[in-house]
């Protein structure tokens, strides 16, 4: 192995990805709710972690709730709502 590849080899670092900041974007309308959830990275790279459609009623809002605190994984990290209604 030459000195220069074995240089390469021993200088890469591995850094871990910071996210920035996790998104739940919403499409409402009169019978359903279309939700997605992503989080932005440090590079602002958008990753899509989970989406589902859920009723509009009070149990499609409950459900809702507990799918977004399950995929909001880093709670230290802030979560923004988009609403798109139609």
């Amino acid at each position: 192995m030459s000195k220069d590849l074995c240089y390469i080899l021993f200088s890469l670092q591995i850094v871990p990805i910071m996210n920035l900041k996790y998104s739940v974007g919403l499409d409402v309308s009169s019978k359903k709710i279309d939700a997605c959830i992503s989080v932005i990275d440090i590079s602002q790279k958008v990753r899509v972690l989970s989406s589902k459609t859920f009723t509009n009623s009070l149990n499609g809002f409950k459900s809702m709730e507990q799918w977004i605190v399950k995929n909001h994984k880093e709670t230290q990290i802030q979560l923004v709502e988009y609403l798109v209604l139609l």
